[in-house]
């Protein structure tokens, strides 16, 4: 509250100081008042470059030292600041932005979010975050309406630095006993205090931050994001200040109403995110929350749309030409202030060292800050007063396409570890084995050698059981087929398809242990054929190569053991199948589409598969397409966009199609397809479906009855 206090009152004092009339700048000084609250911001964020590495040498003690030190400095700030205005210099007034560039906000939650970070539960440290950024906000709000309330825009100093003032006394008197034990010191390296004391240690220590943002891969892109989007709004809103004082002759006043407008539905959404919500979904806020990849993937949703609010309307409040449509855009816009909480929120999720994490992201974040009004600055000083909210937008662009670049390789590399994991190669495809083993092992498939035989059995579990799509579509042949089913492997459908048009389609993953033994899921039946190699590879290419799936082998049961020693020509108890399993799955599964399930239906009853598994096919639950008006709308909004790129991508992997003589696409295509299905599904989930409807079925049923975990 006391930062918000002088946050509007800041920039009218510059332009008393550099204006005959404050109400009426003539255009030379309104161009040299946009180029010093300018300057004034890039002195104050390169400070903050500086002091960054002050932090981790405060934090040695109690984390009090460094809330003390961000108290001083901002206190100290405003004061010099009063003192220019009193002395009616404006390089003095320049002079105080030194000190507040030492106490910049990103300070502030770095010097919290270490203390937040340290929560048991994933989900915990994530909602701290936001619930400390809603009270930060509060106080922003309530900060210019109560310097509001006096005449004179002076007033505003000596109710920033008395609100300092009690807040150092209260944290003074907090007793230690209010923060835990192993929170009470903070270490910063385990080094021995010779080793701390050596120049090569302190150089060590203060390159730390960089050296993580240059070796952490997985938080490049929350990294890049942090910086761009910071470069686009902080300084927007001081731009924005001096976009109503000169467009529409708004004094520290009508400046104080928006920026208290602003940081009040910037903390009211914060609320309903992390308050309101849970509270009303209590199902939302148990359970799975828990889980940090759960949280990270809520938190990469929440900044997706913050992004994409704040980005599309900074442009708008530009061609306002009435004060009433800045107010309610600014209102607006806001919501999308939070989010920096949450890119944090998703970045600590996806690292193990969190505490370095925050300082990599709050170097990013003032070196963000640090650029902004040089980027904002120039384009208003230099053209019109609007042009920095459209510079602005540009790179909130900039910081959305990072960020879900990012997620997009982080996803591409995690798949690997979320599904079949890493296994040694074996055997060649073609063996015969005469036991079975209960719950059979996957096996990654080595590189195909032409030495190990020339045939292959491949199973099929989905639409390739059909003999119009295998046989018909496909072009393939078998030598001959063999009904099986695979124990302790079930049916799944987490192959990331195009929403509203075919959601998903099929895969198979194993039972989880609590599921064995269950009837509610079966084990999953299909159809062998024996290919050959060529054949095989045809089968890869078809199905995008490695793009969605991954190769494996898998022990099948024969249905008929007496009719397969027929075709194999030895008596059998399984055999040594390769089959395609999700390599790049989408979490929960979706729905199939009602075609899709009714091509599995058709090739389950082809293959004479048992009565009871054939009726569990027909029993599943499946996306059809929506009758109401409003979800046809939202269907037909959707596929507009992402039906030519759907295509295109086919296209692309067709073209591409068994690169490597494997039936593998190239890798930069792999690349390109996967970052297309993951965005597309991340705007589906939390964007499109909350307002149009689910296109994937999931909002019509009550859960997905063939999980792999029963």
């Amino acid at each position: 509250m006391g930062m918000a206090a002088t946050s509007a009152t800041t920039i009218f004092a510059y332009q008393t100081l550099l204006c005959r009339n404050p109400g009426n700048c003539s255009p030379h000084e309104k161009e040299r008042y946009s180029a010093t609250v300018a300057l004034s911001v890039t002195i104050a964020n390169f400070c903050a470059v500086l002091v960054l590495w002050l932090v981790p040498f405060l934090q040695q003690g109690s984390p009090k030292t460094t809330l003390y030190f961000w108290l001083f400095a901002r206190s100290t700030g405003v004061a010099i600041l009063a003192l220019g205005v009193y002395c009616e210099s404006v390089w003095i007034a320049l002079f105080g932005r030194v000190f507040e560039g030492c106490a910049t906000d990103n300070i502030l939650q770095l010097a919290l979010n270490t203390l937040y970070v340290r929560a048991p539960q994933a989900s915990q440290a994530s909602r701290l975050f936001g619930i400390s950024l809603a009270l930060y906000m509060v106080g922003q709000a309530l900060g210019p309406i109560l310097a509001g309330l006096f005449t004179d825009f002076r007033t505003s100093f000596v109710i920033a630095v008395l609100t300092f003032a009690l807040t150092f006394t209260y944290l003074f008197s907090l007793p230690a006993s209010c923060i835990p034990e192993k929170e009470r010191e903070i270490p910063v390296d385990v080094a021995s205090a010779d080793e701390r004391g050596a120049p090569t240690a302190l150089v060590k220590r203060l390159l730390q931050p960089l050296r993580a943002a240059a070796l952490e891969r997985r938080i490049w892109g929350p990294g890049a994001a942090l910086l761009l989007f910071l470069a686009a709004v902080s300084y927007v809103y001081p731009a924005l200040l001096v976009f109503t004082s000169v467009r529409y002759g708004f004094t520290g006043k009508e400046n104080g109403w928006i920026v208290s407008l602003a940081a009040a539905s910037s903390s009211a959404y914060l609320f309903v995110v992390h308050v309101l919500w849970p509270r009303l979904q209590p199902a939302a806020s148990t359970g799975t929350d828990k889980e940090p990849r759960s949280v990270s993937n809520a938190s990469l949703g929440n900044t997706v749309a913050s992004m994409l609010l704040l980005g599309g309307v900074f442009p708008l409040i530009g061609l306002t030409t009435r004060p009433w449509q800045v107010f309610s855009l600014t209102a607006l816009a806001s919501m999308g202030l939070s989010a920096p909480s949450f890119i944090k929120s998703y970045a600590v999720g996806l690292v193990d060292d969190a505490t370095q994490a925050l300082a990599t992201l709050a170097l990013m974040e003032t070196c963000g800050a640090l650029l902004s009004p040089i980027l904002l600055g120039s384009a208003q000083s230099g053209r019109s007063e609007a042009s920095a909210l459209f510079v602005a937008s540009v790179l909130i662009a900039g910081a959305l396409a990072c960020l879900l670049a990012g997620a997009a390789l982080q996803e591409a590399e995690s798949v690997g570890d979320r599904g079949l994991g890493a296994r040694p190669a074996q055997n060649p495809l073609y063996v015969h084995i005469h036991s079975a083993s209960p719950v059979p092992s996957a096996t990654a498939i080595p590189a195909m050698d032409v030495s190990r035989g020339d045939k292959v059995w491949y199973l099929a579990y989905g639409s390739n059981m059909s003999s119009s799509t295998f046989r018909g579509a496909r072009g393939i042949a078998p030598l001959a087929e063999v009904a099986v089913r695979v124990p302790g492997w079930a049916l799944t459908f987490d192959i990331y398809g195009l929403p509203y048009r075919e959601p998903a389609f099929a895969s198979i993953a194993p039972l989880s242990p609590g599921a064995l033994g269950r009837a509610k899921t079966p084990d999953v039946h299909g159809v062998a054929y024996l290919v050959t190699r060529e054949q095989y590879v045809s089968i890869l290419a078809s199905e995008a190569g490695d793009v969605v799936y991954n190769e494996a082998e898998l022990l099948a049961e024969p249905l008929d053991p007496h009719g397969a020693a027929a075709v194999v020509g030895e008596p059998c108890g399984a055999l040594r199948v390769a089959t395609l399993v999700a390599g790049f799955a989408c979490s929960p599964p979706r729905l199939a589409s009602a075609r899709y399930k009714d091509i599995m239906v058709e090739g389950a009853a082809e293959a004479s598969l048992p009565d009871a598994y054939q009726s569990y096919l027909q029993q599943l639950p499946c996306y059809r397409p929506p009758a109401s008006v409003r979800r046809r709308i939202g269907a037909a909004l959707f596929l507009a966009i992402y039906l030519p790129l759907f295509q295109i991508a086919e296209l692309l992997s067709k073209a591409t199609k068994n690169a490597d003589g494997r039936g593998n696409v190239p890798p930069v295509v792999k690349s390109i397809v996967r970052c297309l299905l993951f965005v597309m599904w991340l705007h589906h989930d939390y964007v499109h479906a909350p307002l149009w409807g689910r296109g994937d079925g999931l909002d019509d049923v009550g859960g997905l009855e063939w999980s792999a975990n029963g």
